[in-house]
């Protein structure tokens, strides 16, 4: 199977690829398939301090088979450990604190297994500190890149959409060179970045293979965590039928 982010060749059965580690997914007719080359699920809290201890978190992390980044050390009486970034990994799962940001996270190979282990975290955190994360977060965000194998040539389809509007043309005409579309950023109507609420969706040729592979870029941010959860799993459907409307020009 060909890797749709690196393009490397792996063995048939294989899960993940060999040189670059993007999950591999069978194709099924008339779907599109990700190839993710980021995923990852957060929360930020809303506090004034972060709402737990790290060297407790981290000791809770240890036991359910996280192989921790740092070593665990003693703090003097009375401080607080503050830490900011890749704490622990299992497998090709990763957990990320940013204490000063606020926020906790874990990346996964897919949208299943990034709820899976967001779902898991909060259940550590509840069990260790007695709290629901969700009573503290101020937003949930899942945040994703990915390529997809094309079945048409994505610049061409790009060119088919550009034709058909007057703004190109004109805008052709102002440059003094024709130009056309190179993709699609998708945002709520009348929202702005700065809103724990949040939609942003890119979609253009993958650079590096343009002619064959489309880029997506996702950002999803809701202060209610059902909505993020759901949104993730539903997330390659999602994005296969953008693709589709992509590709039908």
């Amino acid at each position: 199977m060909r890797c749709p982010s690196c393009g490397t060749d792996n063995p048939d059965r294989a899960k993940f690829c060999v040189e670059c580690g993007v999950a591999l997914t069978r194709r099924y007719p008339g779907k599109f398939t990700p190839g993710y080359r980021i995923l990852s699920l957060s929360l930020k809290y809303n506090s004034v301090l972060f709402p737990f201890e790290a060297v407790q978190f981290l000791k809770a992390l240890s036991k359910q088979g996280y192989l921790l980044t740092d070593p665990i050390g003693p703090m003097p009486l009375g401080m607080r450990a503050e830490v900011s970034g890749i704490v622990g990994r299992k497998g090709v799962v990763a957990v990320r604190l940013d204490m000063p940001r606020q926020i906790l996270g874990v990346s996964a190979p897919d949208a299943k297994s990034a709820v899976a282990e967001m779902d898991a975290l909060e259940s550590l955190v509840k069990a260790e500190f007695g709290f629901e994360s969700s009573h503290l977060a101020q937003y949930y965000a899942l945040l994703a890149g990915l390529t997809i194998r094309a079945k048409k040539n994505p610049i061409a389809s790009w060119q088919a959409y550009a034709a058909q509007l007057p703004l190109i043309e004109k805008a052709s005409q102002a440059l003094g060179m024709k130009v056309s579309l190179f993709g699609i950023h998708l945002t709520p109507q009348g929202q702005v970045p700065n809103q724990a609420d949040w939609c942003d969706i890119r979609i253009e040729p993958f650079t590096p293979s343009a002619s064959d592979h489309h880029s997506v870029e996702v950002i999803f941010r809701r202060a209610r965590r059902d909505e993020v959860f759901t949104f993730t799993r539903r997330l390659d459907d999602i994005i296969s039928d953008l693709v589709s409307l992509v590709e039908q020009g």
